[in-house]
């Protein structure tokens, strides 16, 4: 029986799951801030925000936990599904962005933006760098572009996903602290891990590659 589900355990099949699956996010979103046919853009902010950060989180940690645990096969066909998280996160990333300005009354100020962008409110600017560091990340994050690219550039492209995920994280700490006077922990700790556990993935190739000399 279980056999008979494995084969549709693949990126053919995943992808669509996992589109759906934010999908139905996204919906959930809008209804949850829509109060009385209005749409309330604070609570827009903040749930965007979020959905972003766990594709981005999702993103880097199916790779870390590929490279930690390389023999465990229910990794392998899980890996290919970030250039999808890439898309999305990218996506809902630009309705947080363009939430947050329509929430501060700013949207059709080109010089406001700019420079809420560059602000330390809130941890912006930690945040506007990260989005930018998405948007080729977004565009590349095809067949077709792999194709053209290569697989090696388009390789060492896509490893600045590590700085968007490093970046948002920062924005969302720096945020929380100037809010609620406090460290996040639940970003706190997904920091700690990813670089506790490339820190184990540095080492253990460090290893073998003494190993092999």
């Amino acid at each position: 029986m279980l056999s008979k589900w494995i084969q549709y355990y693949n990126e053919r099949y995943l992808k669509w799951v996992l589109w759906l699956c934010v999908t139905i996010a996204w919906v959930g979103i809008l209804l949850e801030s829509t109060s009385q046919g209005k749409l309330e853009w604070g609570e827009m902010v903040g749930e965007t925000g979020e959905l972003t950060w766990y594709l981005l989180m999702f993103t880097v940690f199916i790779s870390l936990l590929h490279k930690l645990f390389p023999t465990l096969w229910i990794f392998n066909n899980v890996v290919p599904l970030r250039k999808h998280t890439g898309i999305l996160a990218w996506v809902i990333a630009l309705t947080h962005g363009g939430s947050e300005m329509i929430n501060r009354g700013i949207a059709a100020d080109a010089n406001a933006i700019y420079n809420t962008a560059l602000s330390l409110e809130d941890g912006m600017v930690f945040g506007a760098i990260s989005f930018l560091i998405m948007l080729p990340l977004f565009l590349t994050s095809t067949d077709f572009a792999v194709q053209k690219m290569g697989y090696k550039w388009w390789k060492r492209l896509h490893k600045l996903t590590h700085a968007a995920f490093i970046f948002a994280a920062v924005h969302i700490l720096v945020l929380k602290y100037q809010q609620e006077g406090e460290l996040f922990l639940k970003t706190t700790g997904a920091l700690t891990f990813y670089f506790v556990g490339y820190a184990v993935v540095f080492w253990r190739g460090m290893k073998k590659k003494s190993g092999d000399v």
